[in-house]
């Protein structure tokens, strides 16, 4: 069993979300990883989404509130995209390279959610059975990211680290959490 917990920064923080505090951790059991995320501080600027019965695999969840995970094994150009809502919803994508080939998962995973809300505060877990194409004992890279709506309609990006001009969570110098 393989953890680690990070901090992640805004790309540009909007005045309206000085305060806001977002973590991450990842937890590597054997074939399966479990995700947290955790925003705390003014959340009354973000629209969140609520809990919807079933979780259904969605398209185009960064353009709401998402946090979303990369991960691949390093040395390999491929990788995967992990999206979740806090409404449940949810996507893996697989790339052959960096942006390119993209492609819905179709290993069949395991997904248990755990979302909560509080008045200053939203955690949400996810646990993924891995591709079986991930070596039991291999060592995983991953990057963890989200991005949050606002009220006003604007998107905040944020990111382990920000290595571009624009936010750009696909590159592989952003996977920096070894599992």
């Amino acid at each position: 069993m393989i953890s680690q917990s990070a901090s992640l920064l805004p790309h540009n923080r909007p005045d309206e979300l000085v305060g806001l505090q977002l973590s991450a951790e990842a937890l590597r059991i054997s074939s399966k990883l479990e995700l947290r995320y955790r925003i705390e501080g003014p959340i009354d600027n973000l629209i969140i989404p609520t809990v919807t019965e079933g979780s259904v695999r969605s398209d185009y969840l960064w353009k709401h509130t998402c946090f979303e995970a990369f991960w691949s094994i390093p040395a390999q150009t491929f990788y995967w995209e992990l999206n979740i809502s806090p409404n449940s919803n949810w996507n893996i994508y697989k790339f052959n390279s960096y942006r390119n080939g993209q492609r819905e998962d179709e290993y069949k995973h395991s997904l248990n959610f755990s979302i909560s809300k509080m008045a200053n505060s939203v955690s949400v877990g996810i646990l993924v059975e891995l591709d079986p194409q991930i070596p039991l004992n291999s060592e995983m890279e991953l990057g963890f990211a989200a991005v949050l709506k606002q009220k006003n309609g604007n998107l905040s990006y944020w990111a382990l680290s920000h290595n571009a001009k624009d936010p750009d969570f696909h590159q592989r110098d952003s996977f920096l959490l070894k599992l």
